[in-house]
């Protein structure tokens, strides 16, 4: 199972107020009868909006592809995103 986890730090005071300072994706696996983290990227500024994974170069082999948003620390509010790739 693979997930993507954000770090809010909201701490859900407000109900639909959320603040992601920084994500990544995690990859866990069956051991006996729990679930046991196999990987881990590492960790990325702002949050994980979706990822997947692909063979996007033809290779035979599977990329991590995983889209990410950061907010502007200006009054003003700038977002900007970046598509990230990781090779296993």
């Amino acid at each position: 199972m693979i997930v993507a986890h954000n770090k809010d730090i909201s701490k859900k005071i407000l109900k639909r107020f959320r603040k992601f300072t920084s994500g990544s994706i995690k990859s866990f696996i069956w051991k006996t009868a729990r679930l046991k983290k196999d990987w881990e990227t590492d960790p990325v500024q702002g949050y994980i909006a979706d990822f997947a994974m692909a063979d996007i170069d033809n290779d035979g082999k599977k990329e991590l592809i995983y889209c990410t948003g950061i907010d502007s620390k200006k009054l003003i509010k700038e977002k900007k995103s970046f598509i990230i790739v990781e090779k296993f």
